[in-house]
């Protein structure tokens, strides 16, 4: 019989959500992450750092 799992939800660039501001390493975020079918990947963004 298989097992049954949950989906894992992840943040992209976790604290730091999406940007162009700062520092952050997406390559790296994501070698560190171990996804799997049906997980779900955010991407959240700051509305006042978009332009139009």
């Amino acid at each position: 019989m298989g097992q049954i799992s949950s989906a894992a939800v992840y943040k992209v660039g976790d604290s730091a959500g999406w940007t162009t501001i700062g520092n952050v390493d997406y390559k790296m975020w994501a070698a560190t992450k171990d996804f799997q079918v049906g997980d779900i990947i955010l991407t959240t963004f700051s509305s006042t750092l978009q332009s139009a």
